[in-house]
């Protein structure tokens, strides 16, 4: 950590709590070292000024000794970052001091220095999957993930980037697989796209993600048919087996591009969207909740539009279809009892995923009504807004519960990871506070209102 590292701000144990807050303001910190005779002995932050002074009515001509942290937990010089992330989270504290090598606090590190620095080595990530010649380079970058998520929802940064970072990474390792592919099994016999679909089309990964992807190849004369989709599956299976090796977990419903039903050519992916639309059973909206959100991480992207415009094109003439999909959101069932309590599993532990998806299903559906391309939760709320589809208030209360929910799922998947567990979307109802059990409640509310929206809209068929 030792090149991240931010020198401290310190002060005497004599130094009253105005002049510390006043020498905080002045040198642009959030956190004051108290030394005594030259020793670093306790530490203070503006946590520690707002709960322990202003909230208690302390004076403030209150010596800093009396509100200060002591001892102070630090860190070495040489440790890594992830090591630092760990120690914040196990200690629950914002900064650590960071010694020397002659054991003297120099410095300090915070969750928020942790995400600048993350932030900015995205861009070094990208490049090392670009270079990267095997498989275990690959995985060495998804191993750094988890600090990474970690260190962004503790800093409080948005939600919209964390995701996008995410994507972002597996959208280069995805991209670089099918490099790696391509030269094992020679170049491809045709023009195709590789797509991928449900939360990575979304953009909407976390780390407990597994794959959703297909492949879209040009339409051939038929005597090239058999040996063209051959091909493709190789390179399906190649790519997927890789994913997954990496550490994206193959797909429990086959949705892959492993899987001869998902690696067709244009005008059959074009009939088997007519099929789902014109059906509307249960299963072809299940596959269209999927398929929708699709969206090319590698290949020819004409493809993908022109796929989206057939799209378009079939639903603006199969309106029941929207009804269907209306049904499926309607007939979702708040775990709220007549007591206002949350009816958890027996473990105390609710699915935020399930949760989130009422929402995620009720703008994609709006979106679809008006012919929009987006595929991620928040451009396509903001796009509906834009064109007054919903009000600034249904807006509003879709964006925070959004952010709330994902903020959830990335911080309790992160603790999972750096404590050596599989990440999952359960959420332990008794570790979270009265406060954000509460929100959750509210969310729950927030959902019956896109039911009674959907409700007036879609009242029959």
């Amino acid at each position: 950590i030792t090149p991240y590292v931010d020198k401290i701000c310190k002060c005497d144990v004599d130094t009253t709590v105005r002049q510390a807050a006043q020498l905080m303001s002045q040198q642009g910190k959030d956190i004051l070292f108290v030394c005594k005779d030259q020793q670093v002995i306790g530490v203070i932050n503006n946590s520690d000024l707002s709960k322990r002074v202003i909230a208690k009515g302390l004076a403030l001509d209150t010596s800093v000794i009396t509100i200060m942290t002591s001892p102070v937990e630090c860190i070495n010089a040489k440790a890594l970052l992830y090591e630092a992330i760990f120690l914040l989270k196990d200690k629950n504290i914002s900064h650590l001091g960071v010694r020397d090598g002659d054991g003297h606090i120099v410095s300090s590190i915070s969750y928020k220095d942790i995400a600048g620095i993350h932030q900015n080595s995205v861009g070094y990530y990208i490049k090392e999957i670009e270079l990267s010649q095997g498989i275990q380079e690959l995985k060495s970058v998804t191993t750094k993930l988890p600090a990474l998520v970690s260190a962004l929802v503790e800093s409080g940064d948005k939600t919209e980037n964390i995701t996008h970072i995410i994507s972002s990474v597996s959208d280069s390792i995805a991209d670089r697989l099918v490099q790696m592919a391509i030269a094992d099994i020679g170049e491809p016999p045709c023009k195709f796209a590789f797509m991928v679909m449900g939360s990575e089309g979304r953009m909407e990964q976390t780390l407990s993600t597994d794959q959703d992807n297909a492949i879209v190849y040009e339409n051939v004369d038929a005597s090239r048919e058999q040996s063209v989709q051959e091909y493709f599956l190789k390179l399906g299976k190649v790519v997927c087996d890789n994913l997954d090796t990496v550490g994206y977990r193959y797909c429990d419903g086959e949705i892959m591009a492993s899987n001869p039903q998902w690696v067709q050519p244009l005008h059959e992916w074009e009939k088997m969207f007519g099929s789902w639309i014109g059906t509307s059973d249960p299963q072809s909206v299940l596959n269209c909740s999927i398929f929708f959100d699709f969206r090319c991480i590698y290949g020819h992207q004409p493809y993908i539009h022109q796929l989206r415009s057939h799209v378009h094109d079939l639903l603006k003439t199969n309106t029941i279809f929207f009804y269907h999909m209306a049904q499926t959101i309607l007939n979702y069932k708040s775990p709220l009892n007549v007591f206002g309590k949350i009816k958890a599993s027996s473990n105390d532990k609710i699915n935020v995923k399930d949760i989130l998806l009422p929402v995620i299903s009720f703008l994609r559906l709006y979106t679809l009504k008006n012919r929009i391309d987006a595929t991620n939760s928040i451009d396509r709320a903001k796009k509906l807004y834009e064109i007054e589809e919903i009000n600034k208030s249904l807006y509003d209360e879709i964006i925070l519960s959004y952010n709330y929910l994902m903020n959830l799922r990335f911080r309790f998947q992160a603790a999972a990871v750096l404590e050596n567990n599989a990440p999952s979307n359960l959420v332990d109802l008794n570790s979270l506070t009265t406060i954000e059990v509460d929100t959750i409640k509210k969310i729950f509310s927030q959902i019956g209102l896109l039911q009674s929206r959907l409700g007036v809209d879609y009242k029959s068929g």
